[in-house]
């Protein structure tokens, strides 16, 4: 009876948090001024304040793309990847960017900005280099990341799932203050586990490079060497962890699925 009654509340929180994902959808398409589909539109170089760009199955952004003003007085930029392929891109102030699928082959470079990685790849593709943000926030949930991950001047990586691999070894290098909060299901330093973590409860470990090793909360084993920057870890509850699983797959769904339409 509880268990059945735990998967109805289950339930129900997916068809809720549907419908607030949706809203949430229809006001921000009400706050742009511009609406670049890919396909059918052409790709833009530069795109600017108020602007939504959204790249599908088939859509290529074969030349450098900037998102957003060099005098880092942009806002309200909004880049969705739910599909295709871009070569370099650079994101600046006001930029949000879902990635929700395809593959960037090619240098990602953000400042000032928000990254939500769901699923696709950032890889070193024929034009190389690394994904590198600087006071930016980027989210994994899901993906794959394979390239060298450098963290400049006070970059957050929140890692939750995915995964993170770089033939070289060194997949996230961390400079000055940035910090890197793990989220798991079980968590080990140096090949030691770590047992008397709270559920729920943040422990942060300053400056240690060591290496770190578990299981993130989406499942997927990690083995990150030295990331130097600040360390936290969270060990993510289980009922916790089926309602944030239940809210990721609704958001992708909506994503993958929606196409904003011009008013």
């Amino acid at each position: 009876m509880v268990k059945r009654s735990f998967l109805l509340c289950c339930a129900l929180f997916a068809s809720l948090s549907l419908v607030f994902v949706e809203l949430a959808s229809t006001c921000c398409r009400a706050q742009f001024n511009t609406v670049i589909n890919i396909p059918p539109d052409a790709p833009p170089i530069n795109v600017d304040s108020n602007t939504q760009l959204n790249l599908y199955d088939g859509g290529l952004l074969s030349s450098h793309i900037r998102l957003g003003s060099i005098l880092a007085d942009s806002h309200d930029i909004e880049f969705n990847m739910n599909g295709g392929n871009a070569n370099s891109i650079t994101i600046t102030s006001g930029t949000t960017m879902n990635m929700n699928g395809g593959r960037i082959s090619g240098p990602l470079y953000a400042v000032f900005s928000t990254i939500n990685i769901f699923d696709g790849v950032i890889e070193n593709g024929v034009t190389s280099g690394p994904f590198t943000f600087m006071k930016t926030t980027t989210n994994m949930y899901g993906g794959t990341i394979r390239s060298r991950v450098i963290m400049e001047e006070s970059g957050v990586l929140n890692l939750y799932g995915g995964t993170i691999v770089n033939d070289d070894g060194l997949q996230i290098q961390t400079r000055q203050d940035s910090q890197v909060n793990f989220f798991v299901r079980s968590f080990s330093i140096g090949g030691v586990e770590v047992t008397d973590l709270q559920p729920g409860v943040r422990r942060d470990y300053g400056y240690l490079s060591r290496v770190f090793s578990g299981t993130l909360s989406d499942g997927s084993p990690f083995v990150l060497g030295n990331p130097g920057g600040q360390v936290s870890v969270t060990l993510v509850p289980e009922p916790l962890l089926l309602t944030y699983l239940a809210t990721i797959a609704v958001a992708c769904v909506v994503a993958r699925h929606r196409r904003p339409t011009r008013d």
